[in-house]
């Protein structure tokens, strides 16, 4: 007979929180417990993709799973052998009626299946170069800024999006990235996020029509039309490259706001500089 007084709270945890494999081949993680058990428990798995939680490998995916056993009193924990079937991406989680075992829920490892492994070693050296290529841009606005100790020519009005589209697009991506209860819940559009979507839309629209009337030039909705980013966002899913050239961009702005506001506040415009000194030119060169 089980002492319920004495049964403890134990949570599992995979080796790895994400892996990618190519099709036909295997690799094995470890599923560990936080803690010894007082009793062996058997633990199965789930299968989900999108918002669909099965028992069953439907989708041929990856090979279904047997069952696995705990031992009590084990730390180490049991190894898990994984092999891709068909290209896709499939969330696979854990399931006991052990009372031990604990928010199970939160015991997961996201897993995509390619077809070539080439792919994975172009996705990340494309996603570096990207990344480099466009934290370095903002390098020589900052040096320019420091050189002339002013901020003439840099658009203020692309800070502020900027800043807040950044900070947005921060938030979307550790909630997918850090929150497991986010990726895990009813995969589908909020009313908040389809009155947003609407409401940009609506703005493209409209700036279009006042556009064709030749209220705003053309140049004009292409900046207005930037503002506002709709990206894919499956292709976001998770990528902390992406979160960290948001927070570089940040951080960027932040930096020419305070050269502006703080560093050289007060100080001329080199433009007005350079029309003083032209005038005086040209005074001497009249006596």
């Amino acid at each position: 007979m089980i002492n319920f007084s004495r049964i403890q709270c134990v949570t599992l945890h995979f080796s790895e929180s994400d892996i990618d494999l190519v099709i036909g081949k295997s690799t094995t993680v470890k599923l560990i417990p936080s803690a010894s058990l007082n009793q062996s428990a058997t633990v199965a798995f789930t299968y989900q993709i999108g918002s669909d939680i099965l028992s069953k490998e439907e989708h041929h995916l990856i090979q279904p799973l047997d069952s696995v056993v705990i031992p009590a009193r084990d730390v180490k924990g049991v190894d898990v052998k994984i092999t891709a079937q068909n290209a896709g991406k499939i969330i696979l989680g854990v399931n006991s009626s052990s009372e031990e075992l604990q928010q199970l829920d939160k015991t997961f490892i996201k897993i995509s299946i390619i077809h070539n492994s080439a792919l994975i070693i172009i996705n990340a050296v494309i996603g570096w170069i990207y990344f480099v290529a466009w934290s370095v841009s903002f390098y020589p606005q900052v040096y320019e800024n420091w050189k002339r100790k002013s901020v003439v020519g840099l658009n203020f009005d692309f800070l502020a999006y900027n800043i807040t589209g950044f900070i947005a697009y921060g938030f979307f991506n550790v909630g997918l990235y850090w929150v497991p209860s986010v990726e895990r819940g009813g995969q589908r559009v909020s009313k908040i996020s389809m009155i947003l979507v609407c409401g940009a839309w609506l703005f493209i629209i409209v700036a279009l029509v006042i556009t064709l009337f030749k209220v705003i030039t053309w140049l004009n909705y292409l900046y207005y039309f930037s503002y506002v980013k709709l990206d894919d966002w499956g292709s976001l899913f998770g990528d902390p490259t992406k979160f960290g050239l948001g927070a570089f961009s940040i951080l960027f702005d932040i930096l020419f706001m305070v050269q502006h506001y703080v560093l050289y506040r007060g100080k001329l415009p080199f433009y007005e500089t350079l029309q003083e000194e032209e005038k005086k030119s040209s005074n001497k060169s009249e006596f």
